[in-house]
């Protein structure tokens, strides 16, 4: 299990408050902003095949984006492992590295919709 459920949603909303200097219901709105984009991404990952690697890589890095915007480690760790594979061109063991990234991603959904 990742940090998210280590951290209240509303001390992780007032960490990334602070840390840009916006305000509280605006990183809300874009951390529930994301989700969809994210998901969408997490699709992308899902469907891996030689054919796809350079839209699924671009996939792992925006992924990587959004959750280190949103102070997100653990979910930029895991879309990072999914990048560097993929960017490496190896598929063998990028199923699980997927399906990580997405549990990963469900348990910030989690705090997200707290």
């Amino acid at each position: 299990m990742s940090s998210f459920l280590n951290e209240s949603k509303d001390a992780w909303l007032k960490r990334i408050s602070r840390l840009y200097e916006l305000e509280f219901d605006t990183v809300k709105e874009l951390a529930e902003g994301s989700l969809e984009e994210t998901s969408d991404y997490i699709d992308v990952l899902k469907k891996i095949s030689p054919e796809n690697l350079e839209e699924a890589e671009r996939a792992a890095h925006s992924i990587k984006g959004v959750a280190a915007s949103l102070g997100q480690q653990a979910l930029l760790d895991a879309a990072k492992k999914v990048e560097d594979q993929l960017r490496a061109k190896e598929l063998e063991g990028i199923e699980e590295k997927v399906q990580f990234l997405e549990t990963t991603f469900d348990e910030f959904k989690v705090l997200v919709n707290k």
